[in-house]
C-alpha cells in the first residue's frame, strides 16, 4: 500500500496538501509586484505539489484512548514514550516505510508513524480509520 508522508507535521492539520491560491497569495506579499508570472507560476507549482506517495507496511498498530490520540496527534513533534518505545519497529527499507499505525476506535484517522531513528513522529501520514479498519488494520 501507499500514502502520502509528511516530514516534521506538528499535528494532523499540517497534514494536508497546501492549496495553489494559498500559495499564490503568500507569494504576493513577499515577490515583488513586477515579476515574471511565469516564475511565480513555477513556484506555485513546486510549492503545491504534494509530498511522494511512500509504499508502507504496518510493523504494530497502537490503540490508543481518546485522550491519548488526541494529546498524540496534536504534538507529532515532542518526544514520545509511545515512539521512542517502538523505534526498532519504525525504519526505511528500499524505499518502503515500516511503521507504527496509532489508532482510535472514535476518531476519523489513523496515523502512520515513521520515526526515522528519531523520538518523535519524524514522517507521518494518515489514512481514514474506516479504510484502516476494513483492510483488517492494513491499508
Amino acid at each position: 500500500m501507499k500514502a502520502t508522508f509528511y516530514r516534521k507535521a506538528g499535528n494532523l492539520e499540517e497534514m494536508r496538501d497546501t492549496t495553489e491560491d494559498e500559495v499564490r497569495a503568500a507569494l504576493e506579499k513577499i515577490i515583488r509586484p513586477d515579476a515574471p508570472k511565469k516564475g511565480i507560476e513555477k513556484i506555485v507549482k513546486m510549492l503545491t505539489r504534494p509530498e511522494r506517495q511512500i509504499a508502507y507496511v504496518i510493523t504494530k498498530t497502537v490503540e490508543l484512548t481518546e485522550n491519548e490520540y488526541d494529546e498524540f496527534a496534536d504534538n507529532l513533534l515532542e518526544d514520545s514514550e509511545l515512539v521512542k518505545g517502538n523505534m526498532e519497529l519504525m525504519y526505511e527499507k528500499n524505499g518502503v516505510f515500516y511503521c507504527l499505525a496509532v489508532t482510535c476506535e472514535t476518531r476519523e484517522w489513523t496515523i502512520l508513524v515513521e520515526c526515522e531513528g528519531f523520538d518523535y513522529a519524524r514522517y507521518t501520514a494518515k489514512i481514514p480509520n474506516a479504510v484502516f479498519k476494513d483492510n483488517g488494520g492494513a491499508e
